[in-house]
């Protein structure tokens, strides 16, 4: 089953769980904007020792297995869910309303984008295992031989994160989309002027739970291919653009120890989503 994410009438990007999982994200033009009874004797404990035995060694395979269908290079750590992309679309829309004047749709449809499922996509990903007990069947780490080893802060690159200059000239390079997942993204200062404008439908709390679901999902980051903390630098080589999700569920590890695919090995996904950033035109006043 497709997502299928349209973006202001004019180009629809259609994603399937497998398009992620080989890496290919197809798009295409259209119009428009998932105590049983027990009989005979009691058997002997030599018996059931060798019963548990191949009962054990059986699970033991099962569980190889998996580990096995994990490990296989993934794109990212999960694919994203179609209430991600519908609430793209909403705000799409609420971004258009504002720009227009029309302060009470935009507002409902900011309330609207705020989808709890879509939390829960995130908190899968960067959530606590203890809160999120199938978090496993997405976010694994492992140990990897001669991984570039954790640095002294004394080590590494003197400047925690790119320029505001360099950040803009990633986001150039490499567009709107997480690299890994693929969703709309949303920069930071849009997000601060929506809330800005609108404070209780774009909500922004000091929690997580008390954030906008989808702008916190969308919150574009600058994250390091090869971590600070590992040798990385701030080069355009080495910084991508991903979702809030995506950098802060791989935390500090490769990509090797995470088993996902270099991102910068696929074609960039060009689609007609601007970041929303026409809500920051100049002369449109932010306040209502």
């Amino acid at each position: 089953m497709g997502v299928i994410f349209r973006c202001k009438g004019q180009v629809t990007v259609i994603v399937s769980d497998r398009s992620f999982a080989n890496g290919q994200v197809a798009q295409s033009v259209e119009q428009g904007i998932e105590n049983p009874r027990v009989g005979g004797s009691i058997p002997s404990l030599a018996t059931t020792f060798q019963e548990s035995a191949k009962q054990m060694k059986d699970t033991s395979s099962q569980t190889d297995s998996l580990d096995a269908a994990f490990w296989q290079p993934r794109t990212c750590m999960r694919a994203p869910i179609s209430e991600i992309f519908h609430a793209a679309h909403l705000l799409d829309r609420a971004t258009s309303a504002h720009l227009s004047g029309h302060h009470q749709i935009a507002e409902q449809l900011i309330h609207d984008a705020n989808i709890p499922t879509i939390r829960n996509w995130t908190e899968s990903l960067w959530g606590s295992l203890e809160e999120n007990p199938e978090q496993p069947k997405f976010r694994r780490f492992r140990e990897v031989p001669d991984s570039p080893p954790y640095l002294k802060k004394s080590e590494r690159a003197q400047e925690r994160m790119p320029s505001d200059t360099r950040k803009e000239d990633i986001t150039q390079v490499y567009g709107r989309h997480c690299l890994f997942c693929g969703i709309p993204l949303i920069h930071e200062n849009v997000r601060k002027a929506m809330h800005s404008a609108y404070p209780i439908a774009a909500c922004w709390g000091s929690s997580n739970q008390t954030q906008h679901a989808a702008l916190q999902c969308m919150w574009l980051q600058f994250d390091h291919i090869l971590p600070h903390s590992r040798g990385g630098d701030n080069s355009i080589e080495n910084v991508v653009v991903t979702c809030a999700p995506c950098n802060y569920g791989r935390k500090e590890y490769t990509l090797d120890e995470v088993g996902l695919i270099d991102p910068r090995t696929r074609p960039i996904l060009r689609t007609s989503w601007d970041g929303l950033e026409r809500f920051l035109q100049p002369g449109i006043s932010q306040s209502r």
